[in-house]
């Protein structure tokens, strides 16, 4: 467990459950935080997580309220991490420090009826599918591209792209990622416990000295606003801030996306998550 990293865990965009595992563990020079998105992601490391769990179940059942206290997600108290090095998936290493990360998701949600086609009412099941697009560029130029797709109920298909980039295009992409309006913008939008027809989320990381700028940004279309089965009422929400990416997402197509790369064989998705070593 203690050798763990993120990039072993393999990725799920759509699960028919809802049990995920986060881990946030204090080593002696950092933090060790690890996700499982669903109980499939923990199995391959079952023999090292079980024995937590079953220690997580017997203290939950001997619980022992505390009177009028604020709950805080377990998280630990502020004094207790000051000046601490938090390592997490944005966390710089020195063997191989990075320039941007970018997660791009696309959403889609479709109610069907028994006979399979779409309807408002009387649905009996949601039909989920999210398209990702990632990408992790490095100060040596390497870069990590990776396109994935689910469907619910259905297993994940990626492919991952690496490749370099010229000092030319780093400086550019550098100019970019320096302006004013994006370098001073604060922007946590983030959409969570709403059921949308279609929609669109973006989460940028970029270091900026000693901290990582992290800015995310939700559209979507078609909220859901009643039960299951129930008519929904149309609700739009576009996210006014995320015009200024449009220099940054027309950089990439140019330059990472429409870049005629092979597909790295055998090589899973990690959600571009940041390397310590180069790729």
């Amino acid at each position: 467990l203690q050798k763990l990293t993120q990039d072993q865990i393999s990725v799920e965009l759509v699960s028919e459950e809802l049990d995920q595992m986060l881990l946030a563990i204090h080593r002696p020079d950092h933090w060790q935080k690890l996700s499982f998105p669903t109980a499939r992601t923990r199995k391959p490391f079952r023999n090292s997580l079980d024995p937590l769990v079953k220690w997580l179940d017997r203290v939950k059942q001997q619980p022992q309220e505390v009177g009028n206290a604020t709950p805080s997600r377990c998280m630990p108290p502020a004094e207790a991490t000051a000046g601490q090095t938090v390592q997490s998936s944005t966390k710089q290493s020195p063997a191989n420090p990075y320039v941007m990360r970018m997660i791009v998701d696309y959403m889609s949600t479709q109610t069907l009826s028994r006979n399979g086609a779409p309807t408002p009412t009387a649905a009996t099941a949601i039909d989920e599918k999210i398209e990702r697009t990632c990408v992790v560029v490095y100060r040596t130029g390497r870069y990590r591209l990776e396109k994935s797709k689910q469907e619910f109920g259905g297993k994940m298909r990626g492919e991952v792209f690496r490749d370099s980039l010229s000092e030319a295009q780093l400086q550019d992409l550098q100019r970019i990622l320096d302006a004013p309006e994006l370098k001073g913008l604060h922007h946590p939008t983030a959409q969570a416990g709403v059921t949308v027809r279609e929609g669109e989320t973006t989460d940028l990381f970029i270091p900026r000295g000693e901290e990582t700028q992290r800015l995310m940004f939700a559209t979507y279309f078609g909220a859901r606003t009643q039960g299951l089965g129930m008519r929904d009422q149309t609700r739009i929400n576009v996210d006014e801030e995320v015009q200024l990416l449009r220099p940054l997402r027309k950089w990439l197509k140019q330059n990472v996306e429409e870049k005629k790369v092979p597909p790295a064989k055998d090589v899973p998705p990690t959600n571009c998550t940041v390397a310590t070593q180069p790729e």
